[in-house]
């Protein structure tokens, strides 16, 4: 509508008040135009009404193409997102079917419905034990007299250390893998840390003692180092065993698919809202140009109507006897360059990328 805008404007070139005053001059010339026989369209018709209609057609066009290039190509990539999340949605969902005949294989029945609160309530126990060991770690490791920076540090090294390791030989434990070699050297290995833990502590007591003055010297840490020992190798068989009760053979696997499920679904859920979201503003933008380019017809139809009236009332030959009622043009339409997209009502909705579903077929799949 870039040449009919501001029509209200008594002087616009297209206002009502100037297509009528132009059909009132034409109907009064000498002969009157257009000629009562002829089947040709008056020059302000043909020409100049026909070309201001066609150039905003092909304003349109230019906007709508680019507009719907744009739409479109938002469309396809969410199209595409939403059925590569489908198919990961499908292989988590193999995964976690496998998974529960895994557990029901070995156990005989299905997995408990192990929620969040189990995993936290294990967590927190372990938390519990780190917590318990700081203190007592760390009355050993100010025997070697440095500061409480490095000394916390110290503590706390050897409390993590000996947690995850307890998980891990926990688990290790708990699934049974007694013929792999490689899991049967990681559990001889976990089992000899504490003691080699230990062992790098006394060590390392003894060398400090070396350097200390006979008065000092004389003083007997002993008891607090096989206390040290003892506390942490009780820790660590303890954690040990909540890591192995809070495993079981299978369950592990059948709680990380049941939580890679999850995030497929929910990856599914916001793809499908993203489509659409894209698939709605394609849709409303295919409208509102779709009116707009109605709108452009009927603009030029209408002021062709006032054009034609004011002509036909002031025209010097409407009394004299004619095979038609009217000037033969004026039963003649205006025709412009038909957009058969926006003219149609149909958009296209075909992905032209190889190996990829129409939205036909995604349609069907529930997907769209």
């Amino acid at each position: 509508m870039a040449r009919f805008s501001m029509r209200w404007w008594p002087f616009h070139p297209y206002s009502d008040w100037r297509v009528k005053r132009k059909g009132r001059q034409d109907g009064l010339s000498s002969p009157p135009i257009p000629p009562w026989e002829s089947e040709e369209h008056a020059p302000f018709i043909s020409s100049e009404l026909k070309s201001v209609g066609e150039h905003d057609v092909q304003v349109l066009a230019r906007i709508w193409n680019a507009l719907n290039a744009h739409l479109k190509a938002r469309w396809v990539t969410a199209e595409i997102a939403c059925r590569a999340a489908v198919q990961q949605a499908e292989q988590a969902q193999r995964a976690f079917e496998g998974a529960v005949s895994d557990y029901q294989v070995a156990h005989g029945e299905r997995p408990p419905s192990v929620g969040l609160s189990r995993t936290l309530g294990y967590g927190f126990v372990m938390f519990l034990l780190f917590i318990f060991e700081l203190p007592l770690n760390a009355v050993v490791f100010r025997i070697f007299g440095e500061n409480e920076v490095l000394t916390l540090l110290f503590t706390c090294g050897v409390a993590i250390v000996l947690l995850l390791s307890a998980h891990e030989l926990g688990r290790l434990l708990r699934d049974e893998q007694w013929q792999n070699p490689v899991t049967c050297s990681f559990i001889v290995g976990l089992i000899l840390l504490p003691l080699l833990i230990v062992g790098g502590v006394a060590y390392a007591r003894e060398e400090y003692l070396n350097y200390l003055p006979d008065m000092l010297r004389m003083m007997n840490p002993w008891m607090i180092y096989l206390a040290f020992a003892a506390i942490n190798l009780a820790i660590y068989a303890v954690a040990t065993i909540l890591s192995y009760r809070h495993y079981e053979r299978g369950l592990d696997e059948v709680m990380r698919s049941t939580a890679r499920l999850q995030r497929a679904l929910r990856a599914h859920v916001r793809a499908r809202q993203r489509l659409h979201v894209a698939r709605s503003r394609r849709i409303a933008a295919f409208h509102t140009y779709q009116a707009l380019y109605g709108q452009i017809q009927f603009e030029v139809r209408r002021l062709k109507g006032l054009y034609q009236t004011e002509n036909l009332l002031s025209r010097k030959d409407r009394g004299q006897e004619h095979v038609s009622l009217m000037p033969r043009s004026f039963a003649r339409d205006l025709v412009l360059t038909r957009l058969p997209e926006l003219e149609n009502g149909s958009l296209d909705w075909t992905i032209e990328e190889a190996g990829y579903l129409n939205s036909d077929a995604i349609t069907a799949r529930g997907v769209a």
